[in-house]
């Protein structure tokens, strides 16, 4: 008996030996992180003039995010499409342009994006399989820029330097006449725009109507107006611009349809007469250096 309760003491000891041994086998890389770093900081992207609203959008070397840029979002996706990290930066952040992140050994989908203005972001939790997307906060796109990366992290640190591309494109509307005294107001609207955009980029939501009304005021009479500038989600088909002037009453005294095509860091410059002389119309160009100008007159 005593023999017996021997063997089993010592088959104990050695089983439990054997089990601990295997629990400091297992590899320290499971839980352990890796320094990841981003530097967007010298951001310099290719552009030339983009806006006619006054907005600073030539390029200059040396220039930084902080240029074109007001917020930075970083997020970070595994493998199956959940979240499992974000980073939000404003300009008046010390390290603007500077993404300092921890993760473990894996691969990673990492998306980027800077903004004039703020973005609101949504993340189901199912990951890709419902495509997590971002969005304008006051629901009117700004200038947007953008990266998603592929990453791969090993066993060491990684850094790496980031160029963003603009996300966006551009229409701008010119009406070259003097507003006559009998107009009130002014209506440019497109359709449609999409209100999000996923963090693949690609346009995300149900398409809108977007445009603006503007008001006449005293001083404009005789005068010719500033360009009309928005900001759109990337779109290679035709869509349709209205351009309508009213009178106080609602009347309409002048009405234009152009239908034109923008692209990602495209922009479409729609230039004509409203009002005088009747046979005039508007010509449509895409423009400036983002791609051969396309043009079409109506």
């Amino acid at each position: 008996m005593k023999f017996c309760l021997l063997i089993l003491f010592v088959a104990l000891i050695f089983f439990g030996c054997k089990k601990s041994n295997q629990s400091e086998d297992k590899p320290e890389a499971t839980g352990k992180k890796y320094d990841v770093t981003f530097n967007l900081q010298n951001f310099a992207p290719t552009l030339t003039t983009f806006s006619a609203s006054g907005e600073k959008q030539t390029q200059a070397v040396g220039d930084t995010l902080k240029n074109y840029a007001d917020n930075l979002y970083y997020r970070v996706f595994n493998a199956d499409g959940t979240l499992v990290k974000e980073i939000n930066q404003a300009s008046t952040s010390p390290d603007f342009g500077t993404i300092s992140d921890q993760l473990p050994s894996g691969n990673y989908v990492v998306a980027i994006i800077a903004s004039k203005g703020s973005l609101k972001w949504i993340n189901p939790p199912n990951g890709f399989s419902d495509f997590s997307y971002f969005s304008p906060s006051n629901n009117t796109w700004n200038d947007t820029f953008g990266k998603k990366i592929d990453l791969t992290v090993g066993t060491t640190s990684v850094t790496q330097a980031v160029s963003l591309d603009r996300l966006v494109g551009g229409l701008e509307v010119n009406i070259l006449d003097a507003i006559p005294a009998n107009v009130a107001t002014i209506e440019v609207f497109y359709s449609k725009d999409y209100p999000g955009m996923t963090v693949y980029f690609s346009a995300a939501g149900v398409s809108q109507v977007q445009g603006k009304i503007y008001t006449v005021t005293a001083t404009d009479i005789g005068n010719k107006l500033s360009p009309f500038f928005f900001y759109t989600v990337e779109r290679y088909t035709s869509f349709r611009v209205s351009i309508t002037a009213y009178d106080a009453s609602r009347k309409v005294l002048a009405d234009k349809r152009v239908y034109v095509t923008v692209g990602r860091n495209q922009k479409a410059v729609l230039t004509g007469n409203l009002f005088a002389p009747m046979s005039a119309g508007f010509t449509a160009t895409v423009n400036p250096n983002w791609n051969a100008p396309i043009l079409t007159t109506f």
